[in-house]
C-alpha cells in the first residue's frame, strides 16, 4: 500500500466535517482534505492515492443512501489497487462491520475522533502500512 497523498470528506454535514478536518489536519498536517457533497467531485478525486472517510448517512447531492452503499459500489466498479481506501465514520459497530464487509477498511466512530486510538490508526493508514 502506498503512503495516502489527500483526504475526502464524504457526506458529512458542516459542523461534522469541520471536526473530522480538524482532527486528520492534526494528525497528518501535510495531507490535503477535501469536502466532497456531490458524486462528480467525487469521480474526480477518488483515486488511488486517496483516503475516504465516509459518512454512515450520506448528506449532500450523492445517489447513494448511505456509505455503506457508495463503499459497495466503489469496491465493485473498480480493482483493489485502483481504488482509494475508503473508511466509514460511524459510532455503530454493526455499520462498521457492514462497510469493512463490502470493501473498507475499519473505520472509527465520530465519539472517538479525538482518541489516540483513532490518531494512530489513521496515521498508519495515510503512511501505507499494511493491515491483516
Amino acid at each position: 500500500m502506498a503512503r495516502l497523498t489527500k483526504c475526502l470528506l464524504v457526506g458529512h454535514c458542516g459542523a461534522d466535517a469541520f471536526a473530522i478536518d480538524s482532527m486528520v489536519s492534526g494528525v497528518c498536517s501535510d495531507l490535503p482534505v477535501l469536502h466532497v457533497s456531490d458524486e462528480s467531485t467525487l469521480r474526480r478525486e477518488a483515486t488511488p492515492d486517496a483516503l475516504m472517510l465516509i459518512n454512515r448517512l450520506l448528506d449532500g447531492m450523492f445517489p447513494w443512501r448511505d456509505g455503506t452503499e457508495l463503499i459497495r459500489a466503489m469496491a465493485e466498479e473498480a480493482e483493489d489497487g485502483e481504488r482509494p481506501t475508503m473508511m466509514l465514520v460511524s459510532n455503530y459497530e454493526h455499520a462498521q462491520q457492514a462497510a469493512e464487509a463490502a470493501g473498507a477498511v475499519p473505520g472509527f466512530g465520530k465519539s472517538a475522533l479525538y482518541d489516540p486510538a483513532t490518531t494512530e490508526h489513521l496515521r498508519r493508514f495515510v503512511a501505507g502500512e499494511r493491515f491483516g
